[in-house]
């Protein structure tokens, strides 16, 4: 089967990791043999300092067009997109001429990768489904009334609609009024690698070593693990806190700031570290020698971070941002009761006397049962044959 996948975001030079969920998923199914490129999309607004290019790449055997377009008026949105999609279309026909006919678009988020799978597919008659990832439906993000029915038309017009965890199929579809029954849960895949991590042997309860990472955004409430491991350090004065991840884009630089502040201010650097931006070799040599993970975000769809640490074996502390809920249970780790700084300690607290009870080879052996390559791709592979 020939598969073009659309993201709407990717990996750069600045956010190395960024997309790595759609790049895995197009790795495995190029190694069960189908034929797979990627065509990523950004769409960027007069303003910004990016220029319209197409960029070409073999990344490894994978076939990857990054296609950047930038507005030409300002705040004419309908124009703009017109551009946006013929430009891309036209690129697309490229890709044809080069690779002949995808049997199938797989579009990730309708802005803007659905937007342009929507028009590719109208032009050629290859069916498109898409993976929806955003909050930004039912978070109230989007407001904009032309926005909100093109993406209702693009959902629609979709051979089928996928999101990544129960919780987030209801709010979608709750969002923008949409039957629940046209839209499928397939969760997202954690890369084999993690499944190989050889993990410490055991914990020492005066040193336990935490692991976290995301986005350095006020929506991951990391200010408040912060804040949460700080009081932890009272009772437990050995401990670490390493935190992964940086500024996934502009504007968010303050809230990085502010956290680097406070650990300063507080004197925390011997107890709390801030990697920055890292890439999947770090990620895997963070969970190698830690204790636990911990995810403190306000909300979620998902939470690929998790079952990564999941497959190498590590327990989990995440507080109750809806996606997880397809992921955690009592067997591999413990949801605080909130968001709040104290709910985080008092999570801390739990999850540092319970941490015998998890079996590392349970957790990897249903991590796999669930998430693995394998398990994941065979249900888009049975998603895809069945379009036609």
């Amino acid at each position: 089967m020939h598969i073009l996948i659309i993201p709407s975001w990717y990996k750069t030079h600045l956010n190395p990791v960024g997309g790595s969920f759609f790049e895995e998923q197009a790795r495995v199914l190029q190694k069960l043999g189908h034929q797979v490129s990627i065509f990523s999309v950004n769409y960027s607004s007069f303003s910004s300092e990016s220029e319209t290019r197409l960029y070409k790449t073999l990344d490894f055997g994978l076939q990857t067009w990054i296609f950047n377009y930038k507005s030409i008026i300002p705040r004419f949105l309908s124009f703009n997109h017109f551009l946006f999609k013929y430009k891309a279309n036209q690129y697309f026909k490229e890709y044809v001429k080069r690779n002949g006919k995808p049997d199938v678009i797989h579009a990730h988020s309708v802005f803007y990768g659905g937007f342009i799978a929507d028009y590719i597919s109208q032009n050629s008659g290859i069916p498109f489904v898409i993976t929806e990832h955003l909050t930004s439906f039912h978070l109230g993000e989007v407001k904009n009334e032309y926005e909100l029915n093109l993406a209702k038309r693009i959902f629609n017009s979709a051979k089928q609609l996928i999101v990544v965890s129960h919780t987030f199929k209801q709010e979608l579809a709750n969002a923008l009024n949409i039957d629940s029954r046209k839209i499928e849960v397939i969760n997202n895949v954690v890369a084999n690698g993690f499944f190989n991590i050889n993990s410490k042997e055991a914990c020492n309860r005066n040193e336990l070593q935490f692991f976290s990472n995301s986005h350095m955004t006020s929506r991951k409430n990391v200010l408040n693990l912060i804040k949460a491991f700080e009081l932890y350090l009272n009772k437990y004065p050995n401990a670490k806190l390493v935190i992964g991840g940086g500024i996934s884009r502009a504007g968010e630089e303050h809230y990085f700031e502010s956290l680097k502040r406070y650990i300063a201010d507080n004197k925390l650097q011997n107890n709390i570290q801030l990697l920055g931006m890292i890439g999947r070799d770090e990620v895997r040599n963070q969970l190698k020698y830690c204790d636990a993970f911990i995810l403190a975000s306000l909300y979620e769809t998902f939470g690929v971070v998790l079952i990564e640490a999941l497959a190498a074996g590590k327990p989990l502390l995440v507080t109750p941002c809806k996606g997880p809920e397809d992921i955690v249970n009592d067997k591999n780790g413990i949801f605080t009761k909130g968001f709040s700084v104290n709910d985080i300690y008092d999570g801390l607290e739990q999850l540092t006397n319970t941490l015998d009870s998890f079996d590392a080879k349970y957790m990897r052996e249903d991590c796999r049962s669930r998430f693995s390559e394998e398990v994941i791709v065979n249900q888009i592979i049975n998603m895809y044959n069945h379009l036609h």
